[in-house]
C-alpha cells in the first residue's frame, strides 16, 4: 500500500512541475508579475523557470536520474524564495494577478 502511494505521490508531483512549466510558456503574465524588479530580463527568468520545471518534472519520472532531479526541484525551490519574498512585501497581491490573504 506505502509504495502504491508512493508511485502515485511521484507521478502527481512529476505532472505537477511538468504543467506548471508549461504554464510558465502558455501563461506568461501570471508569472512575470511575480518575478522581482532588482532582476533584469524577466522574461527570460520566467522561461528558465519553466524549462526547468519540466526537465526535473520529467527527470523525476526516470529512475536513473531521479535523484539528481530530487536534488534540482529543492536547488530550483531555494532559489525561488525572492520571489515569494517579493510577494510578500508586495502585500501577498500583484495588481491585475494574483492575491492570496
Amino acid at each position: 500500500m506505502i509504495q502504491v502511494l508512493k508511485r502515485y505521490s511521484l507521478f502527481v508531483l512529476s505532472g505537477f512541475y511538468i504543467f506548471a512549466g508549461i504554464n510558465h510558456f502558455l501563461n506568461p503574465e501570471f508569472y512575470l508579475p511575480l518575478i522581482p524588479d532588482y532582476f533584469s530580463n524577466a522574461e527570460f527568468i520566467n522561461v528558465l523557470a519553466g524549462l526547468a520545471e519540466i526537465i526535473l518534472g520529467i527527470g523525476l519520472l526516470i529512475k536513473k536520474v531521479r535523484r539528481v532531479a530530487i536534488i534540482g526541484v529543492v536547488l530550483m525551490l531555494l532559489a525561488f524564495i525572492p520571489s515569494h519574498v517579493y510577494f510578500i512585501q508586495k502585500g501577498s497581491c500583484i495588481d491585475g494577478g494574483l492575491c492570496v490573504s
